[in-house]
């Protein structure tokens, strides 16, 4: 029941990125990742809508779905994960910190058995980082540490994972 209204909360959160705006608008609103590293789980493809910017600060949400780039087979080893991001800095030089929500869809395979994701529910994940926006072409690129957390009942569990990606602003 909780790990569905964690679900319903997230996309409920992420509504707002398929809303229509006018052309004026969307310059830079909208981004798409391609990243190795957490919160996928070796690779992965992320939509980023912004929010909300005033001066040097700018928030994000974020949907993203990882695979296994290892063990292709679509179906029985990816995650969706959804989250906010905040951006600190110029139009060049970002600070980013962020949160989120992982849920892994796992068959057994490598990664199930070494880190023993059977008994884990909900996936917390954190995220500092830095982006470089380029400034007239509109490639971003990014890299950050990127925590997962791990809440079991009887104690909490952390990863400490991170992320590269490449990525195109619109």
């Amino acid at each position: 029941m909780k790990k569905n209204a964690l679900i319903i909360f997230s996309l409920l959160l992420n509504m707002n990125m398929f809303s229509q705006t006018s052309k004026d608008s969307v310059t830079d609103k909208n981004h798409i990742y391609l990243s190795v590293g957490a919160p996928s789980m070796y690779a992965g493809i992320s939509y980023e809508r912004q929010i909300y910017q005033k001066g040097k600060l700018s928030f994000m949400t974020d949907l993203g779905l990882g695979f296994n780039i290892f063990n292709p087979s679509f179906g029985k080893e990816f995650n969706i994960q959804t989250g906010v991001t905040t951006l600190i800095g110029n139009s060049n030089h970002k600070a980013e910190f962020g949160l989120g929500f992982i849920h892994y869809f796992l068959n057994q395979t490598d990664i199930v058995t070494d880190l023993n994701f059977y008994s884990y529910k909900p996936i917390l994940y954190g995220l500092v980082g830095y982006r470089y926006q380029f400034e007239h072409i509109p490639i971003g690129l990014k890299i950050g540490i990127t925590p997962i957390f791990v809440l079991n009942k009887d104690k909490l569990t952390f990863f400490p994972l991170a992320e590269i990606g490449i990525g195109y602003r619109f």
